[in-house]
């Protein structure tokens, strides 16, 4: 493996039950479009390959350790899914290593957002190998709450946690007191996209956090007691407004609670009124470029029931819907969105 291949420089090690294979890159095996992809990238692009017990059953996992794009995927977040939609025991290392350029060359050349990579609840990490990463630390302990959903309901309230902020990402490690107290294990992890409203307490140290499941279209909270508790809110800020989150970045710093988004349910619910109501606000904050999947799902949702309601009255109006409904979706960003999202579809492996 040490001779691999020209550009590729392998060295693996064993540590405990697992294989750990260090891979570094030369920028020259990656397809870059342009003249500034070429400068975010470094002259050798690192990776670790990590192999553990059971494995080809397990498939391994593939880290990043390189800060090549914006925002970094040098968190400790898992890659292989991204890089092998559709791990074989059959594909082998050399195969997977042969992967990693291209995948690298296609975050670094796309155009707009999108998230790469997973964390695994319960995976144990050494919370020694974040110090090299471009994350924010801080201890914290989960406050009990009467939160229904399952996944917080599963937080220990007893336990020690490292909070972790990444530039995209929240995560909380439990700490695991054993003989290895760097140990700790990922109990819940969410992007920062996803936050919708944060309130806090500084007397008290606690924080409430609100996040939104696209999966389940439903709402959770998370409470958290944060020793540093004005570090976590700037950290967590500064981050926000750097990804553009511009609704929810002016809410946590004024406290302000953000419009509750709609459900398939409740839009079922709806009478006309509500209908036209919330098409022509959500019409509104596409105009002012606010797209992405949530607003314009949704508003075309909208549109569909404003349109069939108005058809089976007999009434014209359902033509200012269409107009409206075409007029964004001919809108080039939401085109491309669109095509994106029906790419991801098409790629996605039976």
């Amino acid at each position: 493996m040490s001779n691999y291949k020209d550009g590729i420089y392998i060295n693996s090690k064993q540590i405990d039950n697992e294989y750990n294979i260090d891979i570094m890159i030369d920028k020259n095996l990656i397809a870059l479009d342009s003249e500034k992809a070429k400068e975010r990238v470094p002259e050798t692009v690192g990776f670790l390959i990590i192999i553990v017990k059971g494995y080809p059953a397990i498939p391994p996992k593939i880290l990043t350790k390189s800060n090549f794009c914006t925002p970094s995927l040098m968190d400790g977040r898992d890659l292989l899914e991204d890089i092998c939609p559709k791990w074989d025991s059959k594909i082998g290392i050399k195969p997977l290593i042969d992967m990693i350029p291209k995948f690298v060359g296609k975050v670094v050349n796309a155009k707009g957002y999108k998230f790469y990579g997973t964390f695994h609840l319960g995976a144990i990490y050494n919370l020694k190998n974040f110090e090299n990463m471009i994350v924010s630390i801080l201890n914290c302990k989960v406050v009990e709450n009467d939160n229904k959903n399952m996944l917080i309901k599963s937080l220990n309230t007893k336990s020690n946690y490292e909070l972790i902020l990444t530039e995209d990402c929240l995560l909380l490690l439990e700490k695991i007191e054993k003989s290895n107290s760097d140990n700790a294990r990922i109990a819940f992890w969410s992007t920062l996209f996803s936050i919708t409203d944060l309130l806090l307490n500084k007397r008290n140290k606690t924080v409430s956090i609100n996040f939104y499941d696209e999966e389940t279209n439903s709402e959770y909270q998370l409470k958290l007691e944060i020793d540093n508790i004005l570090l976590f809110r700037d950290s967590l800020v500064k981050k926000m407004k750097i990804l553009k989150v511009k609704v929810e970045s002016q809410k946590l710093i004024k406290g302000k609670q953000q419009q509750k988004r709609l459900t398939e349910k409740e839009i079922k619910a709806m009478k006309i009124n509500d209908i036209e109501k919330n098409a022509k606000e959500l019409n509104q904050r596409i105009e002012k470029g606010e797209i992405n999947d949530y607003t314009v799902n949704t508003f075309t949702n909208l549109c569909g029931k404003a349109i069939e309601y108005y058809s089976r009255i007999g009434d014209k109006k359902y033509e200012e819907y269409v107009k409206m409904m075409k007029d964004v979706l001919q809108k080039e960003k939401v085109n491309n969105l669109t095509m994106e999202t029906e790419k991801e579809i098409k790629d996605v492996p039976d």
